[in-house]
């Protein structure tokens, strides 16, 4: 079962708080994995063996009323089939959360939006050029979603994984940046996004203009000056800000600030192509300070990494296996 799929499952099933559900529309609600997404929605529909309520009418009504029905869009991810079985089960706010991808994606038959998917294999980089001129640089394990042209009010990008950003300027369309747990809203300037599922930490470098890093989940905005790096910990819903040397950011340069073990992991196997066991998980969590910047190997990273001689690193091939001494 794909990650997806069970996130969806294990959702439909769970009693979820308050704010666990306003992340799960989130993540919902962005383009990622569309397929995937609308797959797994199909297979849960067909598990679904229950009858509409007189309440869940009522609902399906006012959300048709809200969306206005009357429209002649098309939603991409037909979601309109098996509508109030789907209102009965999983309650109105995801049937609302589902219907406003399709009117974002889908905003007129006259201005049907296209998107694009850049992904980037593990030991791969790649550059993209945006429709305003802006540049992407994404690092290995990214992944980039972006329209074949920006309409509206603003700019509207999604990342997973890490990129280097260069935006044109246009003080009457800001560019959003969109990166799971944050936003980044700029008019035009240079920043660094890391911002990987698997990682405990979302982390903001800025190295020109200014920005402003939202946290829909703890409801707060923190404004960001060139040399200022902000760090989300998803562990521990903590904020923290603080200054970086610019030279040391994009590039084939690699920093560690504070990073946790497990993070430097994934780092080293994304950029690195190879597979790293940790045999002990105590050691996880301990954290790094170290910056390379001349095209180290992982070998090298790691060594330096272990300069009090506490681990033991064995490597096979593309395997390589951590333990503590």
């Amino acid at each position: 079962m794909s990650i997806i799929k069970k996130i969806i499952n294990e959702f439909s099933k769970s009693k979820n708080e308050k704010k666990e559900s306003s992340e799960f529309y989130q993540w919902l609600n962005s383009p990622f994995g569309a397929d995937q997404k609308e797959e797994a929605l199909n297979n849960l529909w067909n598990t679904i063996e229950v009858d509409a309520k007189l309440s869940t009418e009522k609902s399906y009504k006012k959300t048709c009323e809200k969306i206005d029905q009357k429209s002649t869009i098309r939603s991409k991810y037909n979601i309109s089939r098996n509508i109030m079985k789907w209102a009965a089960v999983i309650t109105l706010p995801l049937f609302v959360t589902l219907y406003s991808v399709y009117i974002q994606v889908n905003t007129s038959e006259s201005q049907v939006i296209a998107w694009v998917e850049v992904y980037t294999k593990y030991g791969e980089k790649k550059t993209i050029i945006l429709p305003d001129s802006s540049v992407v640089a994404l690092n290995s394990g990214s992944k980039l979603i972006y329209p074949t042209e920006f309409k509206g009010s603003h700019r509207q990008v999604f990342l997973s994984g890490e990129g280097y950003a260069t935006i044109t300027k246009d003080k009457n369309k800001p560019f959003i940046l969109s990166a799971g747990d944050i936003n980044v809203e700029v008019l035009g300037t240079s920043f660094n996004v890391k911002s990987y599922l698997e990682d405990s930490e979302v982390e903001i470098a800025l190295i020109e203009g200014s920005v402003l890093v939202t946290i829909p989940a703890n409801n707060e905005s923190l404004q960001l000056s060139p040399g200022e790096v902000v760090r989300y910990d998803k562990i521990n819903s903590k904020i923290t800000k603080g200054k970086f040397n610019k030279s040391n950011i994009g590039g084939d340069s690699m920093s560690f600030i504070n990073s946790r073990f497990c993070d430097i992991i994934s780092q080293l196997e994304r950029n690195f192509n190879v597979q790293i066991i940790v045999t002990d998980k105590s050691i996880l969590n301990d954290r790094y300070y170290a910056i390379f910047v001349n095209n180290e190997e992982v070998n090298q990273i790691l060594e330096s990494l272990n300069v009090s001689n506490s681990l033991k690193i064995e490597r096979e091939n593309d395997l390589i296996f951590i333990r503590k001494r």
